[in-house]
C-alpha cells in the first residue's frame, strides 16, 4: 500500500499527512488504515478502505473523516490496530469495524458529524452505524486544571485500541468489547448497542453512560490514582481451565507527563479476571494480580503465547522502558536500553508478583526501547522493534 501518496486520496492542497503507525486491518478481503496528526488537535484522522484484485491492485474504495466540519479525531489507539467483528443490528448479524477516536471536534449531540473523542461501530462501507461518547466530554477536568473538556485536557478516549471479548460469556450481554482512556477508566460496551451521547441533564448533572460499566482502575491503597494515570495502548487477553473457564485481560497502566522536567511513577501490568455470574459487570475495579516489575510510561503493552493448543502454557510477553539508575521513577524520555520480559499468564508471577519466567537482562545487546511497543510472537520467536534494530528471541536451539 503506497502510503506515501494518502494525501492525494484526502484533500488537493497541502495536506499535513502523519502517516499511520497502525496495522492495516483485513475482513472480507479488504484492507482497512487510519491515519492522525502527528500532533496538536488541527488536522483531522480519516481511516480508508481498499479494494483489491490482481489486476488493479489496491484501489481506494471509502474514505471516512472522523470530524468532517471540524479538526482533530485522530485514530492513533497508541498504535494499535483496528477491531474488526460482529454486531446484532436491527436483528441481522454483521461485521464492523469499532474504531475508539481521539481529541477532536464532537457535536453529533448537535446534528453534527464530528465524533471527536468517541468509539464508534462503523459498516464494511465506513458509514456510522453506532457511537458511544463519553457524558464528560464537555465536562471532565483533571485537578490543577482550570479547563474543562477532554479535548482541552488532552484526556483522549482513543488512546488505547479496542479489543472484542469472545462472545456469550457474560449472560446479560452477549457481545462485548473493552477500551481504555487516559482517565484510567476501562469501558465495558455492548458492542450491539454503543450508547450513543447522554450528557448532564438537570436530573443527571454529570450525564450517564448507558454502557455496560465503567470502572476507573486500579486505584492505591489509600484511594485515588496516581497523578497523569492512564491507558495508553491496548489489552491482551487469554482463557484456560482450572476447574471451569477462566477468562482474563491484561492491562498495562501508565502514569505519565508532557513536562520533560518531571518524573513519572511506573506502574505494573494487571490482570482482571472477568466475571461471568454474580456481578453486574465482568470487569472488577481490583486486579487479581500484578507483576512485579513495574513499567515506565508507554511501554509495557502485552502480548500472549502459548506451546499450540495447550491453554496452561500461557505466557505474557513485555518490553520494559527501563531506569536501572532509579527504578522507581521514570524520565520522560530518557530511559535505558529495553528488557523484556515473560510471564505465566495465570499468575503474572505469583501472588507478589515475583516470579518471571524470563528477562533479558540474562541476555545482551537489546536495543533501546521505541514507544508504545508489544512484542512480536512468531514460530516460536519474539520480536522486539528498538529504536534503531529489532531483537529477536528464541530457545537456545534456534540460535544460528
Amino acid at each position: 500500500l503506497p502510503t506515501e501518496c494518502l494525501s492525494c486520496h484526502l484533500r488537493s492542497d497541502n495536506y499535513f499527512c502523519a502517516l499511520s503507525q497502525e496495522s492495516l486491518k483485513a475482513f472480507n478481503q479488504i484492507k482497512h488504515s487510519a491515519i492522525f496528526p502527528a500532533d496538536g488537535e488541527v488536522e483531522n484522522g480519516w481511516i480508508l478502505r481498499y479494494t483489491y484484485d490482481t489486476t488493479n491492485g489496491f484501489i481506494l474504495a471509502n474514505t471516512f473523516n472522523t470530524t468532517r466540519n471540524g479538526s482533530g479525531g485522530g485514530v492513533w489507539e497508541s498504535a494499535a490496530g483496528l477491531a474488526a467483528g460482529t454486531a446484532k443490528v436491527n436483528d441481522v448479524y454483521g461485521t464492523y469495524l469499532f474504531v475508539p477516536v481521539g481529541n477532536g471536534t464532537f457535536d453529533v449531540n448537535n446534528g453534527g458529524q464530528d465524533y471527536g473523542d468517541g468509539l464508534l461501530r462503523l459498516g464494511t462501507d465506513l458509514t456510522v452505524s453506532d457511537y458511544f461518547t463519553p457524558a464528560d466530554v464537555f465536562t471532565y477536568q483533571p485537578p490543577g486544571s482550570t479547563t474543562a473538556g477532554r479535548c482541552q485536557n488532552d484526556t483522549d478516549l482513543g488512546s488505547g485500541g479496542v479489543m472484542l471479548l469472545p462472545d456469550a460469556f457474560f449472560p446479560q450481554h452477549d457481545r462485548l468489547l473493552v477500551q481504555a482512556d487516559k482517565e484510567s477508566k476501562i469501558f465495558v460496551v455492548d458492542r450491539d448497542h454503543l450508547g450513543e451521547y447522554n450528557g448532564p441533564t438537570n436530573n443527571s448533572p454529570g450525564g450517564l453512560d448507558l454502557i455496560v460499566d465503567e470502572v476507573q482502575t486500579p486505584v492505591k491503597l489509600g484511594g485515588g490514582i496516581e497523578t497523569g494515570q492512564g491507558y495508553w495502548g491496548s489489552p491482551a487477553y487469554w482463557e484456560w481451565v482450572d476447574g471451569s473457564t477462566q477468562r482474563a485481560i491484561y492491562y498495562s497502566v501508565d502514569a505519565t507527563s508532557e513536562d520533560d522536567t518531571k518524573t513519572n511513577t511506573p506502574l505494573p501490568i494487571n490482570m482482571y479476571i472477568l466475571q461471568t455470574s454474580g456481578s453486574y459487570a465482568p470487569v472488577v475495579q481490583t486486579p487479581d494480580h500484578s507483576t512485579g516489575t513495574v513499567f515506565c510510561g508507554h511501554g509495557g503493552a502485552p502480548a500472549i503465547s502459548s506451546n499450540g493448543t495447550d491453554k496452561t502454557s500461557g505466557i505474557v510477553w513485555a518490553v520494559e522502558l527501563s531506569n536501572s539508575s532509579n527504578p522507581t521513577s521514570c524520565p520522560n524520555h530518557g530511559w535505558g536500553p529495553a528488557v523484556l520480559h515473560a510471564y505465566d499468564a495465570r499468575t503474572l508471577g505469583g501472588a507478589n508478583g515475583a516470579t518471571e519466567l524470563y528477562n533479558s537482562s540474562q541476555a545482551s545487546g537489546i536495543g533501546y526501547p521505541a514507544i508504545f511497543t508489544t512484542p512480536t510472537i512468531f514460530k516460536g520467536r519474539v520480536y522486539v522493534g528498538t529504536r534503531t534494530e529489532v531483537d529477536v528471541f528464541g530457545t537456545c536451539s534456534q540460535c544460528h
